[in-house]
């Protein structure tokens, strides 16, 4: 008998949708990964998103490590005022990784980037992830539009500023 579960079904403890009138099937999608102490600038780094490309249709997918009530209501209140997609995939206490892997002060919520392409292969063939502190200054356009056939992943340095 063949298994169906994922080996990142086990680590999703729960999956909430924040605003189910404005969830959509196309589009992009943008993933972020954070516990708590991320959440504020998350919430900036989508609401920026959001601002630069207003007609774009986005789906936001948040992969959260011991969010708390508080920051979750909060993202519930921008994808109503917003009225974008947010969902917010709650990971299990379970998830852990090799501890030689949390070097220089990485958390485990950096690592859960790791598990993004594979809970969201049933929904999109193409994902967008940011870091938190990523401000959006401009269209996605470019970026979701760049060839990636016979290619894994694209990956844009970080800019220097002067």
């Amino acid at each position: 008998m063949e298994n169906d579960m994922n080996y990142s079904d086990k680590f999703i403890k729960n999956t909430l949708v924040l605003n189910k009138k404005a969830q959509i099937n196309e589009g992009y999608h943008i993933a972020y990964c954070f516990d708590d102490n991320y959440a504020m600038p998350a919430g900036l780094s989508l609401t920026s998103v959001i601002e630069n490309n207003p007609n774009i249709e986005i789906n936001f997918h948040l992969f959260t490590n011991n969010l708390s009530k508080q920051n979750l209501s909060n993202f519930e209140t921008i994808a109503k005022q917003l009225d974008c997609s947010i969902t917010c995939y709650e990971i299990d206490s379970n998830f852990s990784v090799n501890s030689d892997t949390l070097v220089l002060g990485i958390s485990i919520a950096t690592c859960l980037r790791f598990i993004v392409p594979e809970v969201l292969q049933k929904i999109t063939n193409r994902v967008l992830y940011l870091d938190c502190d990523t401000l959006c200054v401009g269209s996605l356009d470019e970026l979701f539009n760049i060839d990636l056939n016979n290619k894994i992943a694209a990956v844009v340095p970080d800019a220097e500023y002067m």
